[in-house]
C-alpha cells in the first residue's frame, strides 16, 4: 500500500467515525489527537456535517494551510459547535536545536485562514495554545462576535500584545465576559490600564482558581490545605451552581489538615453533585 492509499483509508475511517458519533444524539463533546499530516484536514472535513458535537478539542503537532481551510469549511457549515480548543504543538521541547525550537512554524497565511475560520463560527468559548504575537494580531481581528470566553493562558505571549488586546476589548469584544492570560501578562495588563479604561471583561491569571473554575472541566485536582477562607468560599459558590460541569474531585491529603478545611469539604459534599471521588 502506498502513502496515497493509506491517506485515503484514513479519510474513510474518519468519515465513518463521525457518522457513528452522529447517531448518538446526546454526544456533545469530542477530544482527539491528530498526527502531523493531512489527516487533520481529513478529520475536520469529516466533522463538517455533524449536528450533535457542541464541544470540540483538537490536539495536533502542527497545522498547515490545507488544515486551516478545512477548519474554515467545517466551522462555516457546522453552526452547532459552541466551544473549541485548538492545541497545535509547534514547539519541539528538545532535539538538536535546543529548548523551545520552533519545529513547524505556522505561516502568516495559515493564521489568516484560521482567522477566516473563527469569523465564520458561532463559538461562545475558545481556547488556543501555542500562538505567537504575530498570529494573535491576525486572529484577534476576526474573533467571533458571539465569543464570551477566551482562554490564552497556555501561551507565552509578551507585553507587546497589550495595546492590541486593549483595542480588541474596547472595540470588538462587546460580548466577551472572561479572558484568561498567562500570569505575567494578566498582571501587566491590569497594571498598565487606568481603572476607568478597564472593560467589563473579567481578566484572570492562568494559574488562578478563578481561571481553573471558568474552564468548565470535568475533574478538579484539589489539595486539602487549599480549602482556606479565600479559596473555600469560592469553591462552594462555583461548584454548587446548577450548571457546574465538575463531577469528579481528586483530593490530595497533607499534614496541614484542620477543622476549617473539613468544614468546607463537608459543605461541598453536601451540596455538590459529585459522582467520583479519588483520594
Amino acid at each position: 500500500m502506498n502513502m496515497g492509499d493509506s491517506d485515503e483509508a484514513a479519510k474513510r475511517h474518519f468519515i465513518e467515525l463521525t457518522k457513528i458519533l452522529g447517531t448518538h444524539t446526546t454526544f456533545v463533546k469530542l477530544t482527539f489527537p491528530i498526527p502531523w499530516n493531512n489527516r487533520l484536514a481529513f478529520a475536520l472535513e469529516a466533522l463538517k456535517d455533524n449536528r450533535f458535537i457542541k464541544h470540540l478539542s483538537i490536539e495536533s503537532d502542527g497545522i498547515d494551510l490545507d488544515s486551516a481551510r478545512a477548519l474554515t469549511e467545517m466551522l462555516t457549515n457546522n453552526q452547532v459547535l459552541l466551544s473549541l480548543d485548538l492545541h497545535f504543538e509547534v514547539f519541539n521541547p528538545g532535539g538538536d536545536h535546543g529548548e523551545g525550537y520552533l519545529n513547524r512554524p505556522v505561516s502568516d497565511e495559515t493564521f489568516v485562514e484560521l482567522a477566516h475560520s473563527l469569523q465564520a463560527s458561532v463559538l461562545e468559548r475558545l481556547k488556543i495554545y501555542d500562538i505567537n504575537t504575530k498570529g494573535f494580531e491576525i486572529l484577534v481581528k476576526s474573533l467571533p462576535k458571539t465569543l464570551t470566553h477566551l482562554d490564552l493562558g497556555e501561551n507565552t505571549l509578551s507585553e507587546e500584545i497589550i495595546p492590541i488586546l486593549h483595542s480588541y476589548l474596547k472595540s470588538n469584544g462587546a460580548t466577551l465576559k472572561e479572558l484568561i492570560l498567562n500570569d505575567h501578562l494578566a498582571t501587566e495588563y491590569l497594571q498598565q490600564q487606568e481603572p476607568s479604561s478597564l472593560s467589563t471583561v473579567k481578566i484572570m491569571q492562568n494559574t488562578s482558581w478563578e481561571a481553573r473554575l471558568s474552564r468548565k472541566a470535568h475533574s478538579l485536582n484539589l489539595e486539602m490545605n487549599q480549602l482556606d477562607d479565600t479559596v473555600g468560599p469560592l469553591l462552594v459558590t462555583e461548584l454548587t451552581k446548577n450548571d457546574t460541569t465538575f463531577r469528579e474531585i481528586i483530593l490530595t491529603l497533607n499534614d496541614e489538615l484542620n477543622q476549617n478545611h473539613l468544614n468546607y469539604l463537608q459543605t461541598l459534599f453536601d451540596q455538590w453533585k459529585l459522582k467520583y471521588f479519588d483520594c
